[in-house]
């Protein structure tokens, strides 16, 4: 998650607007990103199975809120993967804004799904 969000402050706010939001470039970045949060939720859900399996073993459950914030951290996760995929399409038609506004949009997902992630430590 750290890489999602460091790649994307760095294509956000560091690269010039001209590159950034050039079609190619846009879509080699979203790729990029895509695979990154990939890596993230498939770590991820490797990690609440090998929970999911060690608390079966102990015979107990998992508590409905950490299921709860676990279901909510994968959408938060599906979400930043559509915005990601909308962008360089924006760009295509000439809607940089739009386009900024998006991938802002997934920084901030990225980060709530990264808090989330924190209080899932117990």
């Amino acid at each position: 998650m750290v890489g999602s969000v460091g790649a994307l402050l760095v294509i956000q706010f560091a690269l010039p607007g001209g590159t950034r939001d050039g079609a190619p470039v846009a879509k080699r970045c979203a790729r990029l990103l895509n695979m990154l949060v990939a890596v993230g939720f498939m770590a991820g859900l490797t990690v609440f199975a090998m929970k999911l399996r060690a608390f079966k073993a102990a015979g107990t459950d998992l508590s409905s809120t950490y299921l709860a914030l676990v279901g909510t951290k994968i959408l938060l996760l599906l979400a930043v993967g559509a915005c990601l995929g909308m962008a360089p399409a924006l760009l295509r038609k000439g809607r940089s804004g739009a386009a900024h506004a998006l991938r802002t949009a997934a920084l901030l997902l990225l980060v709530l799904a990264a808090f989330l992630g924190s209080t899932l430590a117990n």
